[in-house]
């Protein structure tokens, strides 16, 4: 059963997310870095994305094979996470920490476009698929926080490469290619699915110079872009007001929750509310979480707005993927999935994270207000795509 085979891959990768994306900052901090150091490596790890993960998701394109090179990224980015342990010095762990985008970034888009092919062939419920992911980081995000408050930060490392080796055993689990492939409902040339793993070079070139693509970009990528303060000092923010490592362990997972409970809705969401809605409502999300995070409120104030995160973070995900399977042929779907997470930690949240050191250096809570503010710029770019897109194919198979 490939639903279940994809579950299993979903829970071990969301089982290092939900250690690193808390935490993993902390343990930068635990090591003596500071501020400016720490958004200065995330964003490094962010830019370079947009050249590796578009670059691995051509080729994966391109061979037509993308479970292999989800298992490949999977052994690597494992071994870059145990190389963590061996030093304490800046650079060497900035150095490490490039490779380990590099090399798991990638997996998460392969495996969306593997999903979300295969759901649309009628194969399974891509949000009941998705929510183990969801439910995978609950479980790692709180067991670490309760787990940190008696052991010490020195155990982040170490959950990482547990979770990565688990990644690498589901990675061997994932259905073939074969199966992720949607059947074709014609017999015409542009139909047949031998035009999978033909992508020249040229083909990218098409999708991101069409005018629409630039305003799904912005919508997506500010969407996702204005969570950078929360990713990088989020955690940080709330030991200085406070907060234990379990309670804020638990924060994250009620952000993750809201999810599952996005996905689980996930059928009747893509059928009544088109990607355009979804980035809109994202948009006003996002004004209103970022704005409150900004006032430091109470901790009843913060536990609603890590429930918008399903909003803010769920409905622009869910957002960009039904975008990019309505709007571009099979072939094109991992590599706009990937160019697509590119654009959102590479071109928008690198940069953002970067100025989130200082920024949260300077005005602690109170650099969340700018944060809040993005979510205008989402709601005029989807106003964009509202006004110019008729909701179907932008780019057809065998445009050039």
């Amino acid at each position: 059963m490939p639903g279940l085979r994809l579950s299993f891959f979903y829970a071990a990768l969301f089982l290092y997310v939900g250690v690193y994306m808390p935490f993993f900052p902390v343990w930068a901090h635990f090591k003596l870095l500071n501020d400016e150091q720490i958004a200065t490596m995330l964003a490094a790890s962010m830019m370079v994305r947009v050249v590796t993960g578009p670059l691995i998701a051509l080729l994966a394109d391109g061979v037509g094979n993308r479970r292999i090179f989800i298992q490949g990224m999977a052994v690597l980015s494992t071994g870059a996470t145990a190389l963590l342990l061996l030093t304490d010095a800046y650079l060497w762990i900035f150095v490490v920490h490039l490779l380990l985008a590099v090399t798991h970034a990638p997996m998460m888009p392969l495996i969306e476009s593997i999903s979300m092919r295969l759901s649309i062939s009628g194969a399974f419920d891509y949000g009941r698929v998705r929510l183990w992911g969801s439910l995978a980081f609950i479980a790692s995000s709180t067991s670490i926080g309760w787990a940190l408050d008696m052991s010490g930060a020195g155990l982040i490392i170490l959950a990482l490469v547990t979770a990565g080796c688990l990644t690498i055993v589901a990675s061997m689990f994932l259905p073939q290619e074969s199966q992720s492939e949607v059947k074709p409902s014609a017999t015409s040339e542009t139909d047949k699915p031998s035009r999978v793993g033909k992508m020249p070079f040229a083909d990218v070139g098409v999708v991101v110079r069409h005018p629409l693509f630039l305003a799904f970009f912005v919508a997506m990528g500010l969407a996702q872009g204005s969570h950078a303060l929360y990713y990088s000092f989020g955690s940080l923010n709330w030991q200085r007001i406070g907060y234990d490592s379990d309670l804020i362990g638990l924060l994250w997972s009620i952000g993750v929750a809201s999810e599952v409970l996005l996905f689980l809705g996930f059928s009747r969401i893509a059928k009544w509310f088109s990607p355009v809605t979804l980035f809109a409502t994202a948009g006003c999300a996002v004004i209103l979480r970022w704005g409150l995070m900004a006032l430091e409120p109470p901790l009843a104030i913060i536990i609603f707005s890590q429930f918008l995160h399903g909003i803010t973070f769920g409905m622009a995900h869910l957002g960009g993927m039904h975008f990019i399977a309505r709007s571009v042929p099979p072939r094109f779907s991992a590599t706009l999935q990937s160019l697509g997470a590119a654009v959102a930690s590479g071109l928008f949240m690198g940069p953002l994270t970067y100025l989130s050191g200082p920024a949260y250096e300077r005005f602690f809570s109170a650099a969340y207000a700018a944060m809040s503010l993005l979510g205008v710029i989402v709601l005029v770019a989807a106003f964009i795509l509202a006004r110019r897109w008729d909701g179907g194919m932008i780019i057809g198979e065998d445009e050039r």
